[in-house]
């Protein structure tokens, strides 16, 4: 699902954001970025190649910036309450299946469980944000940023419990890095 929903929710950010002479360059960097999205997408495929820690980097690297497009494009186009709350938690589940995935190894018993309930749990948690969000007064790339935080803060903590790495230091490393991006969302729509 991913090098779908990087090529659909990328092609319609660049097209609302991208113009003009530097169309080209932006379509060579997205190529080769989509490039490296399948190249890592085979390398992550089994865990004992000695290259899998960076095909795995690469390949939630690109999650998250296909997460990121697509929560803007929701926002850009005006989509409606319901059409936005539902593309966002579908785009949310289908990309924390591909996060969670590393913490699943195949054959294992947490891997069904895991497969259905932790992404559906993100999924529906980024939709009901988005419903809320609708209330502030949070709009376009801020919004976006914001749904950002909180789908790599789902994820990351998921991925860590499931991997068993959870404790209180790295739960407090999500909390900073959600409370300063929250601050920066917060002073960018104050300044804007």
């Amino acid at each position: 699902f991913l090098p779908a929903l990087l090529t659909l929710g990328g092609g319609l950010f660049l097209e609302d954001v991208v113009s003009g002479y530097w169309s080209a360059p932006v379509g060579a960097l997205t190529a080769i970025g989509f490039a490296a999205l399948l190249n890592g997408q085979y390398l992550s495929v089994d865990a004992r190649w000695p290259v899998y820690t960076t095909a795995r980097l690469v390949v939630s690297i690109c999650a998250y910036v296909a997460a990121f497009a697509l929560y803007s494009v929701v926002y850009e186009f005006d989509v409606g309450l319901l059409g936005a709350a539902f593309s966002v938690g579908l785009a949310s589940l289908v990309l924390s299946l591909e996060i969670l995935r590393e913490a699943t190894p195949v054959g294992s018993t947490l891997q069904t469980r895991t497969a259905v309930v932790y992404p559906c749990a993100i999924g529906l948690f980024l939709a009901q944000l988005t419903w809320a969000l609708h209330f502030l007064p949070l709009e376009g790339f801020l919004a976006a940023a914001f749904l950002l935080l909180a789908f790599y803060a789902a994820t990351g903590v998921a991925q860590n419990y499931l991997l068993r790495q959870l404790d209180l230091a790295t739960a407090g490393e999500f909390a900073l890095v959600a409370a300063v991006g929250l601050s920066i969302v917060v002073i960018a729509h104050a300044v804007g």
